[in-house]
C-alpha cells in the first residue's frame, strides 16, 4: 500500500501488508511509538499489541519459522514448516483485538531460503491481514508492516506495494 500506515492505522483502520521505509532498527521503534502515540490507546479501544520480528532471525526458513513461534506464541507441537505456518497463524492466541507485526529488517527476511519461500511469506502474510478496513466491534485484525531501508524494500516491489 502507499499509503501512511500510521496515518491509516492511527484512523482505526486495521489490516493490510504495508512496505514501511526505515532507517534503520530505531527508527523502526519510533515507527511504533509514533504509531501508539497517534492511538492514544490509554484512551479508548482497540486493544493494540504490536509484535517486533526481528529480520536477522529469519533469514532461514527455519530461523523464520522459530521466530515467529517465539513471537507469537505457538503451542509447543508447531510443526516449523509452511503448511504448520499456515494452520498457526490463524489459530495464534494474543489478547488484543488489533495485532500489528512489525518486521525489522526485511530484506534479510528469508535471503538465505529459495526465492519462492519469500513469496510464500508474503501471500500468507497478505492472506492473515487481508485489506485495511475498521474492524467490527470484537473482530480481530492482523496488520504487518515490512521495515527496511527504503532502496533495500526497492527491491521487493515486485512482491510488495512499496
Amino acid at each position: 500500500m502507499t499509503q501512511n500506515p500510521i496515518e491509516v492505522i492511527a484512523g482505526g483502520v486495521f489490516g493490510g501488508v504495508y512496505a514501511v521505509p526505515v532507517d534503520g532498527l530505531a527508527a523502526a521503534g519510533r515507527l511504533v511509538a509514533e504509531l501508539y502515540h497517534k492511538l492514544d490507546l490509554a484512551a479508548a479501544p482497540p486493544r493494540v499489541r504490536t509484535l517486533h520480528v526481528r529480520g536477522s532471525r529469519c533469514r532461514t526458513s527455519a530461523g523464520l519459522f522459530d521466530e515467529l513461534a517465539a513471537v507469537l506464541q505457538f503451542p509447543a507441537y508447531f510443526g516449523g514448516n509452511w503448511d504448520a505456518l499456515h494452520d498457526s497463524l490463524y489459530d495464534f492466541q494474543v489478547p488484543a483485538d488489533a495485532v500489528i507485526l512489525v518486521f525489522s529488517d526485511f530484506s534479510q527476511v528469508l535471503s538465505q531460503a529459495r526465492q519462492e519461500e519469500l513469496g510464500w511469506l508474503v501471500e500468507e502474510l497478505t492472506e492473515l491481514c487481508g485489506s485495511a478496513h475498521t474492524p467490527a466491534q470484537g473482530e480481530r485484525t492482523v496488520t504487518a508492516l515490512l521495515t527496511d531501508h527504503a532502496e533495500a524494500l526497492s527491491a521487493f516491489s515486485g512482491l510488495l506495494a512499496v
